[in-house]
């Protein structure tokens, strides 16, 4: 039977869910890799692994056996962090869990472990803190849930994710574990996809694709790059809000095609299921007819289809634009979902997408600013997996027995108010008189501050 803690601003009532079991993908002490058939190491020749016996028995690693990885020299190329391996998961990982957990030791003081997961939705991530200790295993959490990782299907780890690449590297992996449950929050009452870029030449969550005759002007990430790029470029003026805007410049011509995507920043993964409509604004240098306008669709990290139909901006834009005005643009999310109904990854959205409409072989050129999905109706439950956690808060400290690892605490209406990590379960944190939710790995408790 399942029961859940469900919140809300004016309701609080309680109940309770048996948890999944935690899984440990491997600890290495069979002097094997057993969670895969094969370890693709990626590049071949940049790093060598084995399952050896463990350099530093001490600690938090006691065990056996560990993970060793070493780096090769790959000059003249060895500009290679990304190296490492990916392996098919024997036994996938379902929906449901929270994190990864891994012992990680480094040999020098600048290797890091970042790691991969595929599945539902593809993304590649850092732990929640860095590594900061040499030749002294520490655990790294790697945050499934924050990145919206759904499930997993193969998994990848970076052990000497590090510029500039140390070719002398030594890394060890050991005690894999996969954590289930975490607290699960609302969907906010709104996603922001794009409000402002890192750089002001361009925007690293985007993409541009064009065949010729059509164009589309792009940045290149490399500033010294003398091939066609394929980020949408970044202006300073003009804005919607400071500091910077997306520029869409195109020409659209019979026999080709163009598309530009936007996604939010670190190309977060949105669960649209309860949103209603996107919004975002529009600039002209020029008045733009409804005519010349492009088509507008939505991507998912998955799915088949894993695309929107495709709707005409012009439906929302009966007038098209007014030169060198800001102009708000809202298209009901209903729309788009009907416009293909075999579309269902409504749960998996990574981006918003433009591209070629009428071919009337003119460069046209609009600014683009502060793309917002929201959820009209305000609605949205906040849902938490409890079971048994002895904390409670003294002092200005929030103290957990027996407990080590990432702490997280929230309010009653889901808003995350403290994140951190405790080595003896005691951390500092300031919290106000009120009702909290205090979630770990190993579980969650509800603690009252007065």
């Amino acid at each position: 039977m399942k029961r859940f803690f469900t919140f809300c601003i004016a309701l609080f009532s309680v109940t309770f869910l048996y948890a999944q079991a935690d899984i440990l993908l491997d600890d290495f002490e069979s002097g094997t890799v057993s969670f895969t058939a094969t370890v693709n190491v990626n590049p071949a020749a940049s790093m060598d692994q084995a399952v050896i016996d463990n350099p530093v028995k001490a600690g938090i690693d006691l065990s056996n056996k560990a993970w060793q990885w070493k780096r090769f020299d790959t000059s003249p190329d060895p500009n290679q962090p990304w190296a490492g391996f990916y392996a098919t998961l024997t036994n996938p990982i379902t929906t449901g869990y929270a994190r990864i957990e891994v012992k990680y030791l480094r040999t020098n003081a600048t290797s890091q472990l970042r790691i991969k997961c595929e599945g539902a939705v593809s993304k590649e991530f850092n732990p929640v803190t860095p590594a900061t200790k040499t030749n002294e295993w520490e655990l790294m959490v790697f945050d499934l849930a924050a990145n919206g990782i759904k499930n997993i299907t193969t998994l990848s780890f970076f052990p000497d994710y590090y510029t500039p690449v140390d070719p002398t590297a030594i890394t060890y992996i050991d005690d894999i574990k996969v954590i289930y449950g975490t607290i699960v929050v609302p969907p906010p009452t709104s996603y922001i996809l794009f409000a402002n870029s890192a750089s002001d030449r361009f925007r690293d969550e985007s993409y541009v694709t064009q065949t010729a005759p059509s164009t589309v002007v792009t940045e290149n990430f490399d500033p010294n790059a003398t091939t066609v790029g394929d980020k949408l470029p970044v202006v300073t003026s003009p804005v919607k809000s400071l500091p910077n805007a997306l520029k869409l410049q195109w020409k659209s011509v019979a026999t080709g095609s163009w598309a530009g995507m936007v996604a939010a920043d670190g190309f977060q993964i949105m669960d649209l299921r309860t949103f209603t409509d996107l919004t975002f604004w529009l600039n002209s240098p020029v008045a733009l007819p409804m005519t010349a306008l492009p088509m507008v669709y939505i991507e998912a990290g998955s799915g088949t289809p894993n695309i929107t139909g495709k709707l005409l901006l012009a439906t929302y834009l009966p007038t098209g634009l007014i030169a060198n005005t800001w102009t708000e643009v809202t298209i009901p999310l209903a729309d788009f979902w009907a416009a293909d109904p075999a579309f269902t990854a409504k749960d998996l959205i990574k981006d918003v997408f433009f591209s070629q409409n009428a071919a009337d072989n003119v460069q046209h050129t609009m600014f683009m600013d502060d793309f917002t999905f929201v959820n009209a109706n305000g609605t949205g439950v906040n849902v938490l997996k409890t079971n048994s956690l002895n904390a409670y808060y003294a002092n200005g400290e929030l103290r957990i027995s027996d407990y080590s690892g990432i702490v997280r605490v929230y309010d009653l209406v889901g808003k995350n108010v403290f994140e951190g990590t405790t080595a003896n379960g005691n951390i500092r944190v300031n919290l106000k008189n009120g009702i909290y939710i205090v979630n770990t790995n190993r579980g969650n408790s509800k603690i009252s501050i007065q």
